[in-house]
């Protein structure tokens, strides 16, 4: 792959050079492969879609090539309609019409979401694309050591292990590539990635503003401390629309699995969310208390899919399924390790309930 991409061989820093955009002309999801100029005999750049990620086929779709100023050209795959993408590319060194080996990138995924006037949870399951992907070399008290030299882009970013006994763990990073406190991540494999914030998740042109909060789109986040929601709304006081907080400008950072509410004041609004495919599920919150969270995954889970604890609550807005309800459906982990719908005593333990891109209240 990386031979077929033009990257530097097993250097763990990310290049994006299979990637998802919205073209800003028709408006569908096109799929990009980034390669080096010149002949390509040897190789076959395949492109795969999938609905479920279990079941992939090739899709038949011709890109238009566009030649680039660096040395490269692109693929633009136009108005693909999978959920899923991923490029295959197969090696046919002699040229005899046999591939000898072949290589699958990471998954891509979208979604294109309608969040009518009333409130709706939202849990962004894509990711970023990886800064770097690799193992930890070492750790001297706070700071990281990676195998490469790699510059953070501006803006906050977050590492994710990937094995070891921390696996699933995430925790912040800085520029200096110190982390909160010090933890044995020596020789893990782990991922660098930048947060989604609000305008990069939510740009302030694709929902409502206004000149008072009374009348724009907002977005409410819950504080595990206060037990109490932050409000963030779509201000028309300056040139420009923007999110404000407390009268502030607003650059607030959502952290992976977090949940938040869309509340949409008058018109329907339509987002399309890019991003990476996580392969591996978070750990969850050990803490007692209550957290606003989604799964981090891409496809509906049912709770016994997840390591919840006995007489933990799970609690999912009704105003999900139903913009008019304002109210919630309760579900209780019994001793048994079953899940039961607190207001039917139906078993729901496995049944799909928690949407990919929806949050749920999880009460330990």
């Amino acid at each position: 792959m990386e031979y077929a991409l033009g990257t530097p061989a097993k250097s763990g820093v990310g290049n994006n050079r299979f990637r998802l955009e919205v073209n800003a002309t028709t408006g569908a999801v096109d799929a990009l492969v980034t390669r080096p100029t010149g002949e390509h005999r040897d190789l076959r750049y395949l492109l795969e879609g999938s609905n479920d990620l279990i079941a992939w086929t090739s899709l038949t779709v011709t890109p238009a090539l566009q030649v680039g100023t660096n040395q490269t050209e692109t693929l633009r795959f136009g108005n693909v309609t999978t959920a899923f993408l991923r490029l295959k590319v197969a090696l046919d060194a002699d040229l005899d019409g046999t591939p000898e080996a072949s290589a699958i990138t990471g998954e891509e995924g979208w979604s294109r979401r309608i969040f009518p006037v009333g409130r709706q949870t939202l849990s962004m399951p894509l990711l970023k694309p990886a800064v770097f992907t690799g193992r930890v070399v070492r750790v001297t008290g706070t700071q990281i050591t990676l195998p490469v030299t790699v510059t953070l882009p501006s803006g906050a970013h977050y590492l994710e292990v990937l094995d070891g006994p921390l696996a699933g763990q995430i925790f912040d990073l800085d520029a200096q590539f110190n982390l909160p406190a010090s933890f044995a991540l020596a020789g893990v494999r782990v991922a660098i990635r930048p947060h989604w914030t609000l305008d990069s998740l939510l740009p302030a042109t694709t929902l409502q503003a206004a000149a008072t909060q009374e009348n724009a789109d907002r977005i409410l986040f819950f504080d595990s401390i206060t037990n109490s929601f932050q409000i963030h709304w779509l201000s028309l006081a300056t040139t420009e629309p923007q999110w404000l907080r407390d009268g502030a400008a607003s650059a607030r950072v959502i952290a992976p699995q977090e949940g938040l509410f869309v509340q949409i004041r008058s018109a329907p609004a339509v987002v399309t969310f890019l991003g990476s495919v996580r392969s591996s599920q978070l750990a969850l919150p050990q803490s007692n208390g209550t957290r606003f969270i989604g799964t981090g995954l891409v496809t509906p889970l049912a709770p016994s899919a997840q390591p919840f604890s006995m007489g933990s609550r799970l609690r999912l807005w009704n105003g999900d399924t139903d913009a008019a309800a304002v109210n919630y459906q309760n579900y209780l982990l019994n001793p048994q390790s079953r899940w039961i719908d607190e207001a039917t005593g139906l078993d729901v333990t496995t049944q799909p309930l928690l949407d990919a891109f929806r949050a749920h209240f999880l009460v330990k």
